[in-house]
Order: C-alpha cells, then sequence, then structure tokens
C-alpha cells in the first residue's frame, strides 16, 4: 500500500516514484485512471471486510449504517494518498502500518455520519463532541458526578468553545447518542479526534475525478452490495440551514 499511495501522489501531484518517474506524465490520462480505480475499490472493499465492518460492530448507527460505509469511502477517496507521505513525515509525526492508517480514517466518517444523524455539521459535531467528553474528565478531577459539572467549567476546558455553545449543547445532549456510547465505553475518547500525524481536516467537496471514480465504484457492485450501501449520503450537500448552524450552535 505505500507503493500504491506512492502511485497516487504521482498521478495526482506528479511526485516521482521509484526509477524517477513522474505517472502524471507517463501514463495516459485513461491508464491513469483506471490505475487509480482499481486502487480505490481495492481499499474501499478492504475497509468494508475489515475496519468498517468493525465500527458498524462496536456502534449502532441503526438506519445510518450505510451512510456511515459511504463516508469511510469518501474518506480514502480523499486521504488516501496521505499514506507514508514523505512530505508529511517529521520526526513527531507517527508512521503508521495499513491496517492501522485505515483504521484511524474511520475518525472521520464516524464525526460525518453523527453530524448527519443530529442535522449539523462536522464542525458543530466535533464541539459537541468535545463537550461531552470534557464532561466526565472535568467530573473525575473535580470529584463530582457529571451532571453537576458547569458550562464554565467546561469552558475552561474548552477555552475556544463559548459559554453559549456549551449551553446549547448541554441542551441537545439529551437527543445525542454520543453522550450514551461514552457511558457505556463504547465509543474510544480518540475515535473521532483523527490523529495530527494524518491530519484528518473536515472537506466540503471532492473535485471532478474523485466524483467520477466513486460513481465507477458503486457502478461494480453486486446487486447485494448495492443494496448495502444505496442509502449512502456520499455526494449530497446540506440541504438546510441547520446542517450549517446546529440550531444556534456557531
Amino acid at each position: 500500500m505505500e507503493r500504491a499511495a506512492a502511485y497516487l501522489r504521482s498521478i495526482k501531484k506528479g511526485t516521482l516514484i521509484d526509477g524517477g518517474i513522474n505517472l502524471s506524465e507517463a501514463l495516459p490520462v485513461e491508464e491513469q485512471k483506471e490505475l487509480m480505480q482499481y486502487i480505490y475499490d481495492m481499499v474501499i472493499n478492504l475497509m468494508m471486510k475489515t475496519s468498517g465492518r468493525y465500527v458498524l460492530n462496536r456502534i449502532n448507527f441503526g438506519s445510518y449504517k450505510n451512510d456511515f460505509i459511504g463516508n469511510y469511502a469518501e474518506v480514502i477517496l480523499k486521504r488516501l494518498d496521505l499514506f507514508r507521505d514523505p512530505e508529511r513525515i517529521t520526526e513527531e509525526s507517527k508512521s503508521y502500518r495499513f491496517p492501522t492508517f485505515l483504521d484511524r480514517l474511520s475518525g472521520e466518517a464516524i464525526l460525518t455520519t453523527y453530524a448527519q444523524m443530529h442535522d449539523v455539521s462536522p464542525k458543530v459535531e466535533r464541539k459537541i463532541y468535545r463537550v461531552l467528553t470534557a464532561i466526565p474528565k472535568i467530573a473525575v478531577s473535580k470529584q463530582k458526578n457529571c451532571s453537576e459539572v458547569t458550562p464554565y467549567e467546561i469552558h475552561c476546558m474548552c477555552q475556544d468553545i463559548s459559554e453559549s455553545d456549551i449551553l446549547s449543547i448541554l441542551r441537545y445532549r439529551n437527543r445525542t447518542s454520543l453522550d450514551q456510547l461514552m457511558e457505556e465505553g463504547m465509543l474510544e475518547i480518540d475515535a473521532i479526534q483523527g490523529d495530527e500525524g494524518i491530519q484528518l481536516e473536515v472537506f466540503e467537496e471532492l473535485d471532478a475525478d474523485i466524483i467520477s471514480i466513486l460513481h465507477h465504484f458503486f457502478d461494480s457492485l453486486t446487486d447485494m452490495e448495492k443494496l448495502f450501501v444505496s442509502r449512502c449520503s456520499i455526494l449530497r450537500k446540506d440541504i438546510s440551514e441547520i446542517r450549517k448552524t446546529g440550531q444556534g450552535i456557531q
């Protein structure tokens, strides 16, 4: 997979692979697309059999389980070329084996899926997650019940989130399955946070080549596989202001 990721970087960014070859120049455009398609198909199918299946067994997304698979596929299309990227590796960054790298990518897909479930943007969902994970930490440090933790105490730990936003999140929490998942120990603390070595920032759009590859992937599925992912929302944009604002959470 290190070699496959290097091929993707060479096609997308013009970097050189072993032998000093630039695949964006050495291969015709159609062959570039075929090679990218082959790599993405291989990894997405691997995800559906391994880390994707594991997350679905661990987290109950209900009717959104197919959306999670679609979101995970989207993350793979956007992030796969980051695997062992020499330009991003520093002395402080982590170096992963590919199964671990693939597993770490699930965090962004989990975040996006929860955002869809709760009708908020990924940015707002991350704030909800940070507030909910801060509560038990504060409760332990101050030896009090979680219900006694104040918005001010949360703000002291999450200083970039205002007390008004924290109040909105606390009012919202009764509708948030994340709260129950964390109480039951079903969701690791860093599952949504990702890792600085992979740099899992959220993008809003896919470029035309990635969209084409994504369509081709779903066209290649069997009828049973299409049924499984028929409800995926990979190319779905937010359709209301609620998704952008989180009902008052900025």
